[in-house]
C-alpha cells in the first residue's frame, strides 16, 4: 500500500494541481505526507510484525513484502495512469480502501486464531520519541524548501528532531523491552544494511 499510495500520487499530481489549483511549491508535501506517515510509524509497524518468531518465517514474510512491495510500484504507475486518464484523479485516493479491507479482514482472522501465550509489551514511550523524532525532521527538511535553512520553523523542527531522537536512543537503552535494541544498530553487518537502505532511500 505504501509503495502503491506515491506512485499513483505521483501519476495523479499533475491533475490534482490543475484542478485545484495549488502551486508548485506546494506540489512536494503531496508525497511528503506519505513519507511523514510512514516514516513516523516504522519502528512501530516493525515491533507489530514480530509476530513472527520463527526464524523462516520471518524469512517468508520478509521474501512475500520485497515481492509484493515491487509489484505495488508497478502496479502504483499503471493504476494511477488509468485511474487519472480514464476517470478522474480522485479516484486515485480511494485505492487504498480495496486493499485495506483484505488486510485488516485477514489480519483479524489471523489474530483470532493465532492468539500469543502472554501478551507482548508495548515501549509506548519509545514509540512516541521514534515518531515524533523523524516527522520533526522530514517536516523540517521540507520546510527548508519553502522557507530557506534559517527560517526559525525550520530550525526548530531540525533540532528538536535530533534531540527527540537522541533522547530515544538514552530510553532505549533503559528500558527492559525496547521499541528498537540498539544492539541492532551497533551489529556491524545490520548497521551497514540499514545505512544502505536509508541512502538508498534518501
Amino acid at each position: 500500500m505504501v509503495v502503491l499510495d506515491a506512485t499513483v500520487v505521483n501519476i495523479a499530481l499533475p491533475s490534482a494541481q490543475h484542478a485545484l489549483g495549488f502551486p508548485n511549491s506546494d506540489r512536494p508535501w503531496v508525497v511528503t505526507a506519505y513519507a511523514l506517515a510512514f516514516g513516523s510509524l516504522l519502528l512501530l509497524g516493525g515491533r507489530l510484525v514480530s509476530t513472527f518468531r520463527d526464524p523462516r518465517e520471518r524469512g517468508r514474510a520478509f521474501g512475500v513484502f520485497g515481492s509484493v512491495a515491487g509489484g505495488g510500484g508497478a502496479m502504483g504507475l499503471i493504476l494511477g495512469g488509468v485511474l487519472t486518464q480514464y476517470f478522474s484523479w480522485r479516484w486515485t485516493l480511494y485505492v487504498n480502501l480495496f486493499f485495506a479491507a483484505i488486510a485488516i479482514a485477514d489480519a483479524l482472522a489471523y489474530m483470532r486464531s493465532n492468539r500469543p501465550d502472554s501478551r507482548p509489551r508495548m515501549d509506548w514511550a519509545g514509540t512516541v520519541l521514534a515518531s515524533a523524532g523523524p516527522f520533526l525532521i522530514v517536516f523540517g527538511f521540507s520546510h527548508a524548501e519553502l522557507a530557506g535553512w534559517t527560517a526559525s520553523l525550520t530550525i526548530g523542527s531540525l533540532v528538536t528532531g535530533v534531540i527527540l531522537l537522541a533522547a530515544f536512543a538514552f530510553a532505549e537503552s533503559r528500558v527492559s523491552h525496547p521499541l528498537h535494541p540498539l544492539r541492532v544498530i551497533v551489529d556491524r553487518t545490520r548497521g551497514r544494511r540499514l545505512l544502505a537502505l536509508g541512502l538508498a532511500s534518501a
